[in-house]
Formats: structure tokens, C-alpha cells, sequence
């Protein structure tokens, strides 16, 4: 996060500790700055296994490589961020970890099967939705043992086979980006919403272009219209997640952003993993 936030190391940093007890006291941290500044999500924790050294897109956002590390780091985060009222978010499901093609440029494709999905890449997201995590955000990631011609984001393969039925979450799904190459590029900001929503998604994301939010919400209302798109189970799960929001306690005061008590444990962090921030520029 930019200054005046308290800059963390990264999600790596705390992995190599090895203590998901300083997991427990970063996410804190993190979600009291966030909360004092408005924010109800951040959406985090990156539940990625880093098992490709060439993956650049996540890189130091994953805890690691190891699924038994990246599941307790994981688990500690969201019970953390839900202790303080901030919407925990496990992504990118089934996992960005394998990829060495960046999803903001070009779509990526996964050829691990099953069984290496469940030792390694579902692992965390398990243990997470396990703890109680009440969303999840699906990659621009094609898995071809799970779909053979849409990415994850796409999917009702992924989102409503796998994530939905086979791991029993019946909580908030949000898309990464949909401005994102991988999917704009083949179907359009339009029709990825649309294509996502009726696979099973709940929270179309459009990040950057207004005018790309205004087209997305026109094509999906026209297939409301038609009868095409049913959108009343997924109303009802968002409405769920502002329930959750609305029994947080009151927001820390802004003085909480960028204090000494934060900026200690930053240092903490940085040194039990031995991390040292790149300079600037």
C-alpha cells in the first residue's frame, strides 16, 4: 500500500518466517489502516503455491511454495481480517502459481491434472474456506483437465463444478479484472461479465474504464430482460457479505494509518525473514 499506509513486506516475507502467528499480527494490522480509511475488503489473501520460478505476476505476493505454509498463512489471515471486520477474499482460484504468461497481457494455460491440483493448488483454498472465508475471486487462468476452452473465470466448470459443488462453497465469487488481456482480448469486457456471471459468478469486477462498467452493465441487463441471466442467487450472496460488513465494529481512527506500532512490525517482518525492500527507482 502507498504512504501514508505502513509498508509491509510482501506476502513471501511472512511465509519465510514460518509463523502464522506474525501472519495473524500483519493481516491486523493491515485490516485496522484499511478499515480507518473506509475500506471494507483488500481483497486478500493471495492462497497461490509459487511453483513456477518464471510466474512474474505473482511472484512475491504467494507465501511460498509450500501448500501446508501457504494454508496456514492463509487460514491466519482470514481469521484475522474477519476479527477486525474486513471481507477476507482468497484468490485466484484454482491458482495463478503454475503460469509463466502474465493474465493482464495474455491468457495462460495450465496443464497440471487433477491429482497435482489437489496436492498442491487446492490445498490452501481448502484450509480457507475451512476457517470461514466468505469469498473468492477466480483467475484468467485456463486449467485444461477442468475446462479445455475457458479460463477459470469463465467457467461453470470451475466456479459452479468445482468451487461451488465438489469444495461446498456456497459463499461470494468475484471475478479478477475483466479489463484483464486474457479474457477482454477473446470475448470482450461486455462479454466476459456476461459469460462470468452465467457461470455461476456473483461480483463482476471492472476496475479501470467507465465507460467498459457502463457496456458490461447494459449487455448483462438486456440478458436480464431476455430471461437468460438469473441473478436473484447471487443478489442474495452479496447481500450476505453486507450483513457480514454491517455487524463490524466501529472504524479505528485515521491515526491508526502509518502508526509506530505498525511500522515496528513491518521491521519485525523484514528481519525474522531476512527481506530487504528494494530501493527506489
Amino acid at each position: 500500500m502507498p504512504p501514508p499506509f505502513t509498508r509491509f513486506p510482501p506476502a513471501a516475507a511472512v511465509g519465510r518466517s514460518g509463523d502464522p502467528h506474525l501472519a495473524v499480527a500483519v493481516a491486523r494490522a493491515m485490516a485496522r489502516e484499511l478499515r480507518a480509511a473506509g475500506f471494507d475488503s483488500g481483497l486478500a489473501p493471495v492462497l497461490d503455491c509459487l511453483l513456477n520460478p518464471a510466474n512474474t505476476v505473482i511472484d512475491d505476493r504467494a507465501f511460498g511454495t509450500a501448500p501446508d505454509i501457504i494454508a496456514a498463512c492463509g487460514v491466519a489471515f482470514v481469521e484475522a481480517l474477519l476479527s477486525e471486520g474486513l471481507v477476507p477474499v482468497a484468490k485466484h482460484f484454482p491458482g495463478h502459481g503454475r503460469t509463466s504468461v502474465d493474465s493482464h497481457l495474455a491468457l495462460p494455460d495450465v496443464d497440471a491434472t487433477i491429482d497435482e491440483l489437489e496436492r498442491w493448488d487446492l490445498v490452501p483454498f481448502r484450509a480457507a474456506l475451512g476457517a470461514g472465508c466468505p469469498a473468492v475471486m477466480v483467475a484468467h487462468v485456463r486449467y485444461r483437465v477442468l475446462d479445455p476452452a475457458l479460463p477459470a473465470s469463465l467457467s461453470a466448470e470451475v466456479i459452479g463444478g468445482l468451487l461451488r459443488r465438489r469444495l461446498g462453497f456456497s459463499g461470494l465469487v468475484l471475478s479478477d479484472d475483466l479489463e484483464m488481456a486474457a479474457v477482454a482480448s477473446t470475448w470482450g469486457v461486455a462479454g466476459a461479465a456476461r459469460r462470468f456471471l452465467a457461470a455461476g459468478g456473483d461480483l463482476a469486477l471492472v476496475c479501470r474504464s467507465a465507460e467498459a462498467r457502463h457496456e458490461a452493465a447494459a449487455a448483462i441487463g438486456r440478458d436480464i430482460d431476455r430471461g437468460v441471466l438469473d441473478l436473484a442467487p447471487a443478489v442474495q450472496r452479496r447481500q450476505a457479505v453486507r450483513r457480514l460488513i454491517a455487524t463490524a465494529g466501529p472504524r479505528p481512527d485515521v491515526s491508526v494509518i502509518g502508526c509506530a506500532e505498525h511500522r515496528a512490525l513491518a521491521e519485525e517482518v523484514a528481519q525474522r525473514a531476512r527481506w530487504s525492500f528494494p530501493a527506489p527507482g
